[in-house]
């Protein structure tokens, strides 16, 4: 652990700090998100709503229609599981 000069009040501070205790400034171990990880995680929330309700929906509809429909419900279960493994994905790399 190394003290630094902070860049903007020239105060002294840990390289592990996350900012500067006096002014702030953030240094370059502070964590910034990524837009990648951000991006992942809209994408498996948007997978888990879609395939949630569209093995809902192909379940509900071969229960009125009589019809064989669980090649569709496993499509959807399939992105349903798809989509949380995406969400946490980007969690884990944000």
């Amino acid at each position: 652990m190394a003290l630094i000069k902070c860049p903007d009040c020239g105060e002294s501070v840990s390289d592990s700090a996350p900012a500067c205790p006096r002014c702030g400034w953030p240094s370059k171990a502070a964590k910034v998100p990524s837009a990648g990880a951000e991006r992942m995680k809209a994408a498996g929330k948007i997978m888990v709503v879609v395939g949630f309700l569209g093995a809902n929906a192909a379940g509900f509809a071969g229960m009125a229609s009589g019809a064989d429909h669980s090649q569709l419900v496993h499509v959807g279960s399939l992105l349903f599981v798809a989509g949380i493994l995406t969400y946490f994905v980007g969690w884990v790399r944000n």
